[in-house]
C-alpha cells in the first residue's frame, strides 16, 4: 500500500513538473528602445528657431525593427528595417525649415554602413498649441 502511494506521489508530480514547463511563459521580447526629448515647442515656429538635435549611442542586436518618430501624442512616419549587430549612434533632430513649419529627421549610423534615415519633411505644425512636448524616435524590435 505504501509502494502504490509512492509510486502515485510521484506521478502527480512529474505530471505537474511537466505541465510547469509547458505553461512556463516565453522568454521576454527585447525591448523598446527610445532616443526623445522633453522639451518646449511653439505651435507656429519662425524660421531659424531650431529646436535641435538630440543623439545616443545603443547598442542594437540583429533583427527587424519597427522604427517610428515621434511628437507628442502622434506616431509616424514608421519602416521597417533590418539593423546588423553593432553600436549605432542614433540622432534626433527637430528643424524649422520655414515660419509656421517642422520637419523631423532621426538617422541610424553604424562605422563602415551606409546612414539609414526616418524622414518626415512634410512642413507641419503642432495642433495641440505651445507647450512641452516629447519628440525622437523609437525602435520597436520584431523579434
Amino acid at each position: 500500500m505504501a509502494k502504490r502511494k509512492t509510486s502515485a506521489a510521484l506521478g502527480v508530480a512529474a505530471a505537474a513538473l511537466a505541465l510547469g514547463a509547458l505553461g512556463a511563459p516565453p522568454a521576454g521580447a527585447a525591448a523598446t528602445a527610445y532616443d526623445t526629448v522633453s522639451q518646449y515647442l511653439q505651435q507656429f515656429p519662425t524660421y531659424g528657431n531650431q529646436p535641435g538635435c538630440h543623439h545616443r549611442s545603443i547598442y542594437l542586436a540583429s533583427g527587424t525593427y519597427k522604427w517610428s518618430q515621434i511628437l507628442g501624442g502622434y506616431t509616424g512616419p514608421t519602416r521597417t528595417i533590418y539593423l546588423t549587430a553593432g553600436t549605432y549612434n542614433w540622432e534626433d533632430c527637430l528643424e524649422v525649415p520655414a515660419t509656421l513649419a517642422y520637419d523631423q529627421d532621426s538617422s541610424l549610423s553604424l562605422p563602415g554602413h551606409p546612414v539609414a534615415w526616418l524622414r518626415d519633411d512634410s512642413g507641419f505644425h503642432l495642433t495641440g498649441g505651445s507647450g512641452t512636448y516629447t519628440w525622437g524616435s523609437k525602435l520597436d524590435p520584431q523579434f
